[in-house]
């Protein structure tokens, strides 16, 4: 990971510092842990092929609302949240449409060479569930994980091997009250488009919806094949956002973050039960996807990994 924190620019728990006392804990080496998902699938089909139908994701992982010496349990460590939730529209001559909270096509849906078929996912799966932050840094930027923010997403059929896919986010909420609740707006009001602290959280921040990003905007182009019995897949992406201004207290609106920019390409062979995989990104964001300030180097971030499968057993690792 090649990122770097954008100078001045708080980190998602910047604001939380620990008590006078400098309180911290001692950790043992064993626990038992659980996790769960509740997964909600509506599908129907119409007389004349059109298929359509729902999905929701209920989880119960609100860990972040209990971090740092109690300063924030303000939510229980198994309290439910809604993790995606959409609707769809699909035809297999023109594609799918979906509408709702879902990863975007270079945020998870299309991505290729992120090999994580194996155990809880490496380094792209429940690997925060089973490991300690030192001095409460955040994990840094995954492969994909743009974020579920409330989005369209259209999903081309496959030509000759060739599938693309576009999605498009006003900004970093989810879910509904989109608008104000009054004029005294912060970053938590989906539709504030300069607001005090912006530049705080270039970074999103622990908790909530609360991000400057804004008019984001994913496409990605997939091929899909096989040479000698390999399977392949092969996917090139991009991802653009601008940001949000910051709002002074006299009114004035001031740019002060850099609009995102990320290639991404990545691929992936399968033979033999083996599956081996790569994925490069380069551009203007951060971990979390952020915002940077100007003068912020771009991000660079390299992902590889490889997995075996033989009967029910299959063993990998990732980087």
């Amino acid at each position: 990971m090649g990122s770097t924190l954008p100078t001045g620019v708080a980190s998602g728990t910047g604001n939380l510092p620990l008590d006078s006392t400098g309180n911290v804990a001692r950790l043992s080496k064993n626990d038992f842990s659980t996790d769960a998902e509740v997964h909600v699938f509506v599908n129907g089909k119409t007389a004349n092929g059109l298929s359509y139908g729902a999905v929701i994701e209920i989880a119960f992982n609100q860990q972040e609302g209990r971090n740092v010496v109690q300063q924030r349990a303000t939510a229980g460590k198994t309290t439910a949240s809604i993790d995606e939730y959409y609707a769809f529209v699909a035809s297999p001559r023109f594609g799918q449409i979906r509408f709702g909270d879902e990863d975007g096509p270079v945020g998870g849906l299309m991505n290729s060479g992120v090999v994580t078929n194996f155990g809880s996912g490496g380094i792209y799966g429940d690997r925060e569930s089973f490991v300690t932050r030192q001095a409460n840094v955040r994990t840094p930027t995954s492969p994909g994980s743009l974020g579920d923010n409330t989005k369209i997403i259209y999903l081309s059929p496959q030509f000759f091997g060739f599938d693309f896919g576009a999605s498009f986010a006003f900004n970093y909420g989810v879910g509904e009250d989109t608008g104000c609740n009054t004029n005294q707006s912060s970053g938590f009001c989906d539709s504030a488009y300069a607001f005090t602290g912006a530049t705080g959280v270039g970074i999103t921040a622990a908790g909530g919806e609360w991000a400057a990003r804004r008019n984001e905007y994913q496409a990605a182009l997939r091929w899909r094949g096989s040479l000698a019995g390999v399977g392949l897949a092969v996917t090139g992406g991009y991802v653009g956002a601008g940001a949000a201004r910051e709002l002074s207290l006299a009114g004035t609106q001031a740019k002060t973050l850099n609009d995102i920019g990320v290639y991404q390409v990545g691929a992936q062979a399968s033979a033999y039960g083996f599956t081996v995989g790569a994925q490069y990104e380069h551009g203007d964001a951060n971990f979390f996807w952020g915002n940077t300030q100007r003068g912020d180097r771009p991000m660079d971030q390299f992902f590889t990994g490889a997995s075996y499968t033989i009967g029910p057993f299959t063993v990998g690792g990732n980087t």
